[in-house]
């Protein structure tokens, strides 16, 4: 088998569901939050901080949540995610205009 992937960029005016549409990827997902988005979302949290090492997987939460306020943040979840050493089957950034 295989690996499948299929990579998107979303635009669309504010409000229109786009982190919505990124929550209904396959957990257990990855979202990098610069805008605060994620806290309406629907769905079983959990957050990560980037600095230590991601959650274990153990089917309690859908999607893992790390809140960007600094650069720094993201250069520590791409190093976490380039290790191969996490459980995210998806991943997105919101937004990517604020990250």
């Amino acid at each position: 088998m295989t690996d499948e992937t299929l990579s998107l960029l979303i635009h669309a005016d504010s409000k229109a569901g786009k982190t919505t549409l990124v929550a209904s990827a396959p957990p257990p997902l990855l979202i990098l939050d610069a805008e605060g988005g994620s806290k309406f979302l629907p769905v079983r949290k959990t957050t990560w901080d980037g600095l230590r090492p991601p959650p274990a997987y153990d089917g309690s939460w859908e999607v893992c949540v790390v809140m960007v306020r600094e650069f720094s943040t993201l250069v520590n979840v791409f190093q976490w995610l380039q290790t191969g050493q996490h459980h995210f089957r998806s991943f997105g950034i919101d937004s990517i205009t604020e990250a």
